[in-house]
């Protein structure tokens, strides 16, 4: 049986569960120290130091690395593919006719006078607007939307390729204590055929 959990809700018993990729990589989805199978595997492949100098559970841990182009293209990929997460909580299109961002010239000066320059003025009211409006959201370029849309009808073109990809087993989070440790193992692969 596959239970719901809802983002303010925590596992408590070993099961198969749908949540939301936020719950399933926070330590709060577990009553106590949790660590999924990306984390296991970079322990093992590389080294203990490896995994914590960038876990959560670290205080002092690395700051986390700037998502590159690649990843929020795969990510934005498999949401709207796979349908696991809510594609508009998560992502945000910039228009074609966005203006240029303000260049790092144009920032120093604002920040020197207090004031935009004519050629910055409209580019960074706009972005200020529109990066308030998608805080917290990864941006997608139309370049980007148009490789997802090429992905989904390729997708599509291969029975099996759709087959072993989207089902009603998509995302879903496994979860157990081990017995020896007392961890909460987390394991979340795209599909379970």
């Amino acid at each position: 049986m596959i239970r719901a959990i809802p983002d303010d809700g925590q596992v408590t018993e070993a099961g198969a569960y749908r949540m939301s990729m936020n719950l399933y990589h926070s330590q709060r989805v577990c009553p106590d120290v949790s660590v999924s199978s990306t984390g296991i595997r970079k322990a093992a492949l590389q080294s203990p130091l490896s995994f914590w100098k960038t876990s959560d559970l670290n205080p002092n841990r690395y700051p986390p690395k700037e998502e590159s182009d690649a990843l929020i293209l795969g990510k934005a990929a498999h949401c709207l593919i796979l349908g696991d997460e809510v594609f508009a909580e998560n992502f945000a299109y910039v228009p074609e006719d966005a203006p240029r961002r303000p260049t790092a010239t144009q920032i120093a000066a604002f920040q020197k006078n207090g004031f935009w320059s004519e050629a910055a003025k409209d580019g960074a009211e706009w972005w200020e607007r529109f990066d308030k409006e998608a805080a917290g959201r990864s941006l997608l370029t139309a370049e980007q939307v148009t490789r997802i849309g090429y992905m989904a009808e390729n997708l599509q073109a291969l029975p099996e390729a759709r087959e072993a990809l989207i089902g009603e087993l998509t995302e879903i989070s496994m979860i157990w204590q081990d017995e020896q440790t007392g961890l909460w193992v987390k394991s979340r692969p795209d599909c379970i055929p």
